[in-house]
């Protein structure tokens, strides 16, 4: 009886531990995607443009912010 709780709870321990993991890969995803390298971005023909909103550098084929969602819009210059 004892060697069958025991078995239960070290299932349970093993089940929320792997849940625990795959949520915070897909936190740490979405936290890596917001980060930018701004030179490969421009050598690859992207236009790199600052957000009216959050003044955040983002790609302006995105069309909108990847920190606010505001839309973006070409700088006029």
């Amino acid at each position: 009886m004892e060697n069958i709780f025991l078995m239960v709870i070290s299932t349970i321990t093993l089940l929320v531990s792997i849940l625990f993991l795959m949520i915070y890969q897909v936190f740490e995803l979405f936290k890596r995607d917001k980060i930018l390298d701004l030179e490969q971005l421009k050598q690859q023909g992207l236009t790199i443009v600052e957000c009216v909103n959050c003044h955040k550098m983002n790609v302006l084929e995105d069309q909108y912010c990847i920190f606010c969602g505001e839309k973006l819009k070409e700088n006029e210059q």
